[in-house]
């Protein structure tokens, strides 16, 4: 669940996008107003995604993680 609060932001409207790997992107209108709280619940919808390249796991021990990832889990049905 990721949950995200923006402060400082200047009244207007925007365009909200949020993405994740392995999900859709969701682009959305959001009007801003002077001194109000907006909140906005809406979930991303999983996609599937195909890695390219395989590395051998002693070539990338060392290798920096990548920020993009946060938590990888595997799932047994």
């Amino acid at each position: 669940n990721g949950n995200f609060e923006l402060l400082g932001i200047e009244p207007g409207a925007y365009t909200l996008e949020v993405s994740f790997l392995g999900y859709e992107t969701i682009r959305m209108p959001v009007e801003v107003k002077a001194n109000s709280i907006v909140e906005i619940e809406k979930g991303l919808q999983a996609k599937s995604i195909s890695l390219n390249d395989v590395y051998d796991a002693e070539d990338t021990a060392s290798a920096e993680p990548s920020p993009s990832f946060t938590r990888i889990e595997k799932k047994t049905p």
